[in-house]
C-alpha cells in the first residue's frame, strides 16, 4: 500500500529513541530479555547512515532483498538480534503509516505480533535469543500484508490476488476462518477496492489431499483444506519443518541454519502443539502425536507429502 520515504518520514525515523522502541517491543509483548538485547543493539546503530538501504525495505518490489543482504553485512550478526533492532524502527513508522491510512491500532499490534514467532529463544550456545526470518520483513513493512482476525492476507493488486497465510497461533475453527476472511473482504471494501473482485488462493502443506488419509474428518487441517479448491500439488518435503519442528532427525536434517518462521504450521490448526525452541517427540523417544505418526508411517511406506495449490470456493 506505501513504499517510498518521504523526507519528513526519514526525519522520523532517525528521531527515534531507544525509549520509542522499548515501548513497543512491550507493546508487542516481548520477553523482557529479548527487549533489552533489542534496545542495546538499537544504542549500537546509526540509523542515518543506514537511510539507502532503509528506503528500499520499504520500496516494494525494488532490492528489497539486497536490502536485507546489505544490512546482515552491515551488521554482522549471527543472532540477528542488530537487524531485528533496525527493523523495530522502521516499524515505528509503518504504525504512523497505519494511522494516517485510517487502519486501527489492533490490527496494527496483530499483523506485527508475527514478530514474536520469528524470534527463536535457546537454551545453550552463544546467544539467548536467534532472528532469521529477516527476508519476511519487508512484505509487511510496505503494508502488503495484513493479519486479520485469525489469518494473514497478502493484498497482490497487480495480480488482483490475495495469499492467505496461516500464522502458527491461528484458531483454524470454521467459525473463526468464516470471520477472517468476512474481516479480509471488509478491509478490501474500506483501503483497497480495486480488489474487490479479487481471488483469494494458498500455497501450502496443509492444502495437501494425503491429509484427508491421514487426519479425522473434522480436523482442523481438513475444515481449513476444505474451504479451497485445490487444483494443483508439487510434492515437497516442506510438511518436515512444520510437523517435527526444528529437529526432525528422523528424515534428516538439512544445512545448520536456524528456522524460526511459524507459518503456515500444523500447531496453528491445533494438530500439533510444540513450542519453538522444544525437542520434538520423534527425536526424544516421546510419544508422537497422532499427526507425526501417522505422516511418518505414510512416509515409510512409499507415500508422499505435497505443497497443495488452492482457490477459496466462496470469496463472499
Amino acid at each position: 500500500m506505501c513504499d517510498l520515504l518521504k523526507e519528513d518520514e526519514k526525519s522520523y525515523l532517525i528521531s527515534q529513541t531507544a525509549e520509542d522502541v522499548e515501548n513497543l517491543c512491550n507493546e508487542l509483548h516481548f520477553d523482557d530479555c529479548l527487549t533489552s538485547i533489542i534496545v542495546q543493539s538499537f544504542k549500537n546503530i546509526d540509523i542515518s547512515v543506514l537511510m539507502d538501504c532503509i528506503q528500499d525495505l520499504f520500496n516494494d518490489g525494488f532490492n528489497q532483498e539486497l536490502a536485507v543482504a546489505k544490512l546482515n553485512e552491515y551488521c554482522a550478526d549471527d543472532s540477528g538480534m542488530r537487524i531485528l533492532s533496525i527493523f523495530m524502527v522502521c516499524v515505528l513508522l509503518v504504525r504512523r503509516r497505519y494511522e494516517q491510512a485510517g487502519i486501527k491500532d489492533e490490527v496494527f499490534l496483530s499483523t506485527f505480533g508475527f514478530i514474536k514467532r520469528f524470534v527463536k529463544k535457546i537454551s545453550v550456545g552463544k546467544y539467548p535469543f536467534v532472528f532469521s526470518e529477516e527476508f519476511w520483513f519487508p512484505r509487511l513493512l510496505s503494508m502488503k500484508i495484513f493479519r486479520l482476525g485469525e489469518l494473514e492476507f497478502e493484498f497482490c493488486k497487480r495480480q488482483n490476488l490475495v495469499s492467505v497465510h496461516i500464522p502458527s497461533d491461528a484458531k483454524l475453527s470454521i467459525e473463526n476462518l468464516t470471520i477472517s476472511f468476512m474481516l479480509a473482504n471488509e478491509f478490501i471494501d474500506k483501503y483497497i477496492p480495486e480488489l474487490k473482485n479479487c481471488t483469494f488462493y494458498c500455497i501450502s502443506w496443509l492444502l495437501d489431499p494425503a491429509l484427508d488419509k491421514l487426519l479425522p474428518e473434522k480436523s482442523n487441517i481438513r475444515v481449513f483444506r476444505s474451504m479451497f479448491r485445490v487444483f494443483g500439488i508439487a510434492y515437497s518435503d516442506d510438511y518436515k519443518r512444520w510437523v517435527f519442528g526444528e529437529n526432525c532427525k528422523i528424515f534428516g536434517r538439512g544445512e545448520n541454519g536456524v528456522n524460526c518462521g511459524k507459518e503456515n504450521n500444523v500447531e496453528a490448526c491445533g494438530e500439533v502443539h510444540m513450542e519453538s525452541g522444544m525437542e520434538s517427540d520423534v527425536e526424544s523417544g516421546k510419544t508422537e502425536t497422532s499427526l507425526q505418526k501417522n505422516i511418518r508411517e505414510y512416509v515409510e511406506n512409499g507415500g508422499r507429502m505435497a505443497i497443495g495449490y488452492g482457490v477459496l470456493k466462496n470469496v463472499r
